[in-house]
């Protein structure tokens, strides 16, 4: 899913979308594995799925909160029956929501109406913007953290399985995959760090994301091709020899067989909506 377009000059701010919204119109390519620089708190009403969160794939159904912490890698099947909301939340403006990864069912009608309060009146604060209403909105996310964690203590069903030898293995490969993706690394650099083979990465990585470590590590390279052509002014050469690409011509290929369009229109694009 792809974060919300970085804005280098402004303090970072809590985004609030329709899960459709995001989906569909481009704002979060769901079928990437990815992390975000925000932590992601989803709340579905309607509808169900499967995410792909941390190496492990789970199902998701109405009355679902998720919580997927800044930098963890992840992705989420959007159906066009889903409905609800996906709050992204820098860790500074929310440094209580939970820092492992947490799927909650609501089950109780009274518990559903607190959830979809808190993210309204977080969209509404967001969408009137009067004046001290950044200092609102992280009340209400502060309350939402204390909603979330009371629920959560009471979550016995959703407690941590125990971390299998290849979910550790995906995690570390996500982790390095995050702190290094603009080293140019290969898979085989990656596996050699981990002391694996290439062939038994890309396996384990199958098994648990659906897709090889070599996809996995495309996705993140692109997502991160795509903040930096929308978040700054650097030269497509620049962006392309700072993710360890041979050449501005590979990395404008590349960047166009998965997103449809070359850097320089999806630059435009990009600005023309944040206008």
């Amino acid at each position: 899913m792809n974060a919300p377009a970085l804005n280098t000059s402004a303090r970072p701010q809590v985004k609030v979308s329709s899960l459709q919204t995001v989906a569909h119109n481009g704002g979060w390519d769901i079928e990437a594995m990815q992390s975000l620089s925000a932590h992601l708190v989803l709340w579905v009403t309607k509808g169900q799925g499967r995410c792909t969160i941390d190496g492990v794939t789970r199902g998701y159904g109405p009355h679902t909160l998720i919580c997927v912490p800044a930098g963890t890698m992840h992705g989420f099947e959007v159906g066009p029956r889903v409905q609800g909301f996906a709050l992204f939340v820098p860790p500074a403006i929310g440094p209580d929501l939970p820092r492992e990864v947490l799927q909650i069912r609501a089950t109780d009608v009274f518990e559903q109406g607190e959830m979809t309060r808190h993210v309204e009146a977080i969209r509404t604060e967001l969408k009137g913007r009067a004046p001290g209403f950044d200092r609102a909105v992280a009340a209400h996310v502060a309350l939402l953290a204390i909603w979330i964690a009371r629920r959560a203590a009471r979550n016995e069903r959703e407690a941590p399985a125990r971390t299998s030898a290849a979910q550790r293995l995906v995690r570390d490969f996500t982790g390095l995959v995050e702190r290094e993706v603009d080293a140019g690394k290969s898979v085989a650099d990656f596996a050699r760090a981990l002391s694996v083979t290439p062939t038994h990465l890309s396996r384990v990585c199958r098994d648990s994301f659906g897709k090889p470590a070599s996809e996995i590590l495309q996705d993140r390279t692109i997502l991160e091709a795509q903040r930096l052509l929308a978040g700054s002014d650097m030269k497509i050469q620049d962006v392309a020899e700072a993710l360890g690409f041979s050449s501005a011509a590979y990395f404008t290929r590349l960047f166009s067989q998965r997103t449809g369009l070359a850097p320089r229109e999806y630059r435009q694009r990009e600005r023309r909506r944040g206008d």
